[in-house]
């Protein structure tokens, strides 16, 4: 079989081969190789973004480059800056690199952003000339209010938390724009939003409410013009009406491919007959449909049939295949009744869900004696599982257990804590910690400035922690200090914003 060395592809392929590849891979293994591929990878239009990149001195050596050289510069079509899974927080960057010295810069997202960078960013967003695509992401509601410095008129995506608009989005032009998530919206809002949005593909809100609380919606003229004909993608996480509005609302969408609802608690919604006849008379074009009806079968107020598990699991090896984060939490039942009901659900867990494929596990509200036994056999499918998020008191009782701890200890890299302080009072319980989680990379919790100092020490392969406390300046310098004799290069950053105050810490180990 002949061979071929990499070096000797055609440009196109090796352009091919580069779509797979995040730039700052690329210029770290192929940059200063030769003079064709020196002159190769500076033609690259690209996305740049620090997350999961695991060497700051990667990080550092592109952006020497991006300084000096404004051939790459100008490459750069989109950009996201992150304060999460990442050796290169956003702070890093925003100091050295005014974005409008990316003059093709057309997409920015942001990701965790912190008020103080949120202050930096905003002062220069209406300057960036071709911007096109804004999205902020997990971000917590700052003051500052940038509808009113965002390019509104050439946005044609917009994700952004709805607390940051301060007038109703039917006040707001979206003319240009064709993908659109925001928070929340009031179902008349929304109503004229897709009657003025004529462009809009995609939209998405955590919740849908009715402010007015009338039985019909207001005859506005603003609200009965036209449908939304381009509209393919409705997402809403919490409808906050009868089934009657929403498909009134529906019916405005007759071109609709895409439409996810969640979190709905009204049993008339649960309606399988009704919901086949409107599609099919209303929405021809419907390929995937995902909801999730809620019923709380403790209630006698309406008489629903309960859907049989094991009877679903029947029809297919796993009824869910696909999932990748489960939750075993549910903050609206009361202690007594979610005993019941988690066993109920826990029994067939096993046919309902491919655990196999679980990832992420969320087990926060969830009495102890249910958690440690039930998770004990959980863990024996889930070959993929790396994270876990738990409370700390629950943390607390696994610890004690040698085999529930041995199975975590080879799996979980990322670790969430809910309540509870770690102080160094108890050095024994930290200990167990650090044995137990050798392998942790990621974690987040409460702690003082001695417990973070003890973590990074005894945690070999740590090199993320989000503390919920802001530190003092004077303490970052402690924490600095005392992990100086171990040769790392940590990197802090805060949020001091009046709701949330975390600690952001970036542990270079390399």
């Amino acid at each position: 079989m002949s061979t071929m060395k990499f070096e000797f592809f055609p440009n196109e392929i090796l352009l091919q081969c580069f779509q797979y590849l995040n730039i700052i891979h690329i210029f770290h293994s192929f940059d200063q190789l030769n003079h064709r591929f020196n002159s190769l990878i500076r033609t690259i239009s690209f996305h740049l973004n620090f997350q999961n990149i695991q060497n700051k001195f990667q990080c550092e050596e592109f952006c020497q480059k991006l300084s000096t050289d404004e051939t790459i510069r100008n490459q750069l079509y989109s950009l996201h800056l992150s304060n999460g899974n990442t050796f290169y927080p956003v702070h890093l960057f925003i100091s050295k690199f005014p974005l409008l010295q990316f003059v093709h810069l057309r997409s920015l997202t942001l990701y965790k952003l912190t008020k103080n960078n949120s202050k930096s960013i905003r002062k220069i967003l209406s300057s960036i000339p071709e911007l096109c695509s804004f999205r902020m992401i997990d971000c917590c509601p700052f003051s500052d209010d940038l509808i009113f410095v965002l390019p509104i008129s050439k946005l044609q995506t917009l994700i952004i938390p709805q607390k940051l608009l301060s007038r109703s989005i039917s006040d707001i032009q979206f003319s240009t724009i064709m993908h659109l998530s925001i928070d929340e919206c009031d179902l008349v809002d929304l109503f004229i939003l897709l009657n003025n949005a004529l462009k809009l593909n995609y939209f998405k809100t955590d919740s849908v409410f009715h402010r007015k609380r009338k039985n019909t919606i207001p005859d506005d003229s603003r609200c009965i013009k036209s449908p939304a004909n381009n509209l393919k993608t409705l997402h809403i996480n919490y409808f906050e009406n009868t089934v009657s509005y929403f498909f009134i609302l529906l019916k405005r969408t007759p071109n609709l491919e895409n439409l996810i609802i969640l979190r709905i608690n009204d049993p008339h919604f649960i309606n399988a007959y009704e919901w086949q006849k409107f599609i099919t008379s209303s929405l021809p074009h419907l390929k995937n449909f995902k909801f999730q009806f809620n019923v709380n079968h403790f209630s006698q107020s309406y008489d629903t049939e309960q859907i049989n598990p094991q009877k679903l699991a029947e029809k297919t090896q796993f009824y869910f295949p696909k999932v990748d984060t489960l939750s075993l939490a549910d903050e609206y039942l009361e202690y007594e009744d979610y005993v019941k009901m988690s066993s109920l659900q826990l029994e067939y867990l096993q046919t309902m869900v491919n655990l196999s494929n679980i990832k992420h596990l969320i087990l926060v509200d969830v009495p102890r004696s249910i958690t440690k036994d039930k998770c004990k056999k959980m863990l024996e499918f889930t070959a993929q599982l790396s994270s876990i998020c738990l409370n700390c008191l629950d943390l607390m009782c696994w610890l004690e257990d040698d085999e529930l701890c041995k199975s975590l200890n080879k799996i979980i890299k990322k670790l969430d804590i809910h309540g509870g302080l770690f102080d160094m009072s108890d050095q024994l319980k930290l200990k167990r910690l650090c044995t137990v989680f050798t392998n942790l990379e990621q974690l987040t919790c409460f702690g003082d400035t001695s417990v973070i100092v003890f973590l990074i020490k005894h945690l070999s392969k740590l090199i993320y922690i989000e503390i919920h406390r802001c530190l003092k300046s004077h303490e970052i310098s402690w924490i600095e200090e005392n992990t100086r004799n171990l040769e790392l290069d940590i990197t802090v950053d805060f949020d001091d914003d009046n709701l949330l105050k975390n600690t952001f810490i970036w542990i270079n180990r390399n």
